[in-house]
């Protein structure tokens, strides 16, 4: 269980960092920040390879797998 957690760290780590900025950015009050949200999020919603890519890598299908955890 060590090693799978070695091997998992980087990208949960990646993961945590993500939402930690995508909450704060839903909180913020600055105008920049909303307009470069708001940006982000409507470019994301127009393309689907990129939503599909943000989703598998949020279920953890991204990345060094171990086999035994690939769906």
């Amino acid at each position: 269980l060590k090693r799978y957690e070695k091997r998992r760290k980087a990208h949960n780590m990646l993961i945590m960092g993500s939402m930690d900025l995508f909450k704060r950015s839903s909180t913020s009050q600055s105008k920049v920040i909303k307009g470069v949200r708001n940006l982000g999020l409507s470019a994301t919603n127009k393309l689907p390879f990129v939503k599909r890519k943000l989703a598998r890598m949020a279920m953890g299908y991204y990345g060094d797998i171990p086999s035994f955890v690939k769906p």
